[in-house]
């Protein structure tokens, strides 16, 4: 592995709920999104917020533990293969506002006023509205409990007959986690965003019609599609609206859809708000954590709802343009003009869709991804060509973004590094297929099967733009540094 860290906000925990089913689109797009950038080398960093109410993260963190587990007790692994296993640290935990990882878990639990700063359960909806349940659920944490306090518990559904519920489950991966985290190099406190979530909606808020037409603009010459001027100045209108003591927490954003329908919500502007919100707050929480790269992209991308994609768009060019690559991002509102704030290249993209399209590519569900990844870190001779390689290809980032730093042309090294690393992981595993510069991973989850490709790739031709139609990278390695 290397020192890079990925901040994913598809692990959103509004973006798969208790409401959900088991095979939902936005589950597999998590996995497959976490899977890949391992694969890369990158370490997933996930902060208290999603670990504790996402239930991506939930299903994901815990079929990566669980499955460490099996390889460790493997009797073909090697002494050698045990301790590269408990020394890999494929997630970092990040917390923020309290002195240790569960501590802040539990804060947001037993945060139950006022009513719009209420913390909203999404995993464990079903006792999102009782109080003593959820401070039960707080108190059985604290005290690192070994059951599932009886008041949740009866909320709760057993995943399969006779097994534990998926409360039980995220209850125990929650304490897992809490050891984790205090492990070395298992995480370590958040730190204060540049940026708050405030700042952010101040700052859209504070855009002139020209220059909000001009951000809108610059979107449309890159990708042939963005959100209309009246509906981006609609939502400065009604985000001015919010009260400046509720508009910092996004939970306002959500109530409004919850008291419109909720998941059934028909108002696609609302859903548009809480989209913008949602991509604002995620860039805080990556800041925050610490990440030296993002996926931005919490549309669910099978569903290929353009709207919501050009609220998610919008967020991600003002993104841009109020904190530029490698400036200290003054305030548009200061009187830097946004026709001159470049809009940086975004050079690695991501597609994922259902699968088909490669009936001859080995599927599998999440746990035997994971079993083929852990084997790779056991093994001695698989271990050292996948790290030489996911160095090979740091280094290869750090080298394309110094020469842009030197205001150099780009090589070759990066894109060799690429394709070198591709090659590698088609050679050591059986569920990940390289084919013309693109990394292809399939997933399967129930009786569906997803796919998720990872490319570098120059801007302008028609599957890098096809590409971000579905998904969107913000990554400050990749970002403008090939022609």
């Amino acid at each position: 592995m290397t020192e890079s860290l990925i901040f994913h906000s598809s692990f959103d925990s509004t973006r798969f709920t208790a409401l959900h089913p088991d095979d939902y689109p936005n589950l597999a797009q998590a996995q497959v999104d976490a899977v890949i950038s391992l694969l890369l080398g990158r370490s997933l960093v996930i902060n208290n917020t999603y670990a504790v109410d996402s239930r991506s993260v939930h299903n994901l963190l815990a079929t990566v533990l669980e499955t460490r587990d099996a390889v460790r007790e493997d009797p073909d692994t090697t002494g050698g293969g045990r301790k590269r296993l408990d020394d890999a640290r494929p997630f970092n935990l990040r917390w923020f506002g309290g002195p240790d990882f569960l501590t802040c878990c539990v804060g947001q639990l037993t945060r139950l006023e006022p009513p719009d700063r209420r913390f909203i359960l999404s995993h464990w909806k079903a006792i999102d509205g009782h109080d003593t349940a959820r401070q039960d659920l707080a108190a059985a944490l604290t005290a690192r409990e070994d059951r599932l306090p009886a008041s949740v518990a009866e909320y709760d559904k057993p995943a399969e007959p006779g097994g534990p519920g998926e409360l039980a489950r995220s209850f125990n991966t929650l304490l897992r986690l809490d050891e984790y985290a205090r492990s070395p190099g298992g995480g370590t406190p958040a730190r204060v965003p540049a940026r708050s979530l405030l700042s952010y909606l101040t700052e859209f808020e504070r855009l002139d019609r020209a220059d909000l037409g001009r951000v809108l603009r610059a979107r449309q010459d890159e990708s042939g599609d963005a959100l209309d001027l009246d509906t981006a100045i609609r939502l400065q209108e009604s985000i001015s609206e919010v009260a400046p003591d509720d508009k910092g927490n996004r939970s306002w954003a959500h109530k409004k859809v919850e008291e419109a329908g909720g998941e059934n919500c028909q108002d696609m502007f609302l859903l548009q708000q809480r989209q913008l919100v949602d991509t604002f707050y995620n860039s805080v929480l990556a800041d925050s954590a610490g990440s030296d790269c993002e996926l931005m992209s919490s549309v669910p991308r099978t569903v290929g709802s353009e709207p919501l994609q050009r609220a998610n768009w919008l967020a991600v060019d003002l993104i841009n343009t109020i904190n530029p690559l490698g400036a200290e991002a003054p305030l548009l509102a200061s009187g830097r003009d946004a026709a001159e704030t470049p809009f940086p290249a975004e050079e690695m993209s991501a597609l994922f869709e259902t699968a088909g399209q490669h009936p001859d590519l080995q599927a599998a569900p999440l746990r035997q991804l994971f079993l083929a990844y852990w084997r790779l870190i056991a093994e001695d001779d698989t271990w050292l060509a996948w790290q030489d390689s996911c160095d090979q290809l740091q280094l290869g980032l750090r080298r394309a973004q110094r020469r842009r730093f030197m205001r150099r042309q780009p090589d070759s090294y990066l894109t060799d590094s690429w394709l070198a690393h591709l090659h590698m992981l088609h050679d050591e595993l059986p569920h990940v297929r390289a084919e013309q510069g693109r990394l292809i991973a399939e997933l399967t989850l129930g009786d569906q099967g997803y796919l998720g490709v990872n490319q570098v790739e120059l801007p302008g031709t028609a599957s890098y733009v096809e590409s971000l139609a579905s998904g969107q990278y913000i990554d400050r390695y990749l970002r403008g540094v090939m022609i």
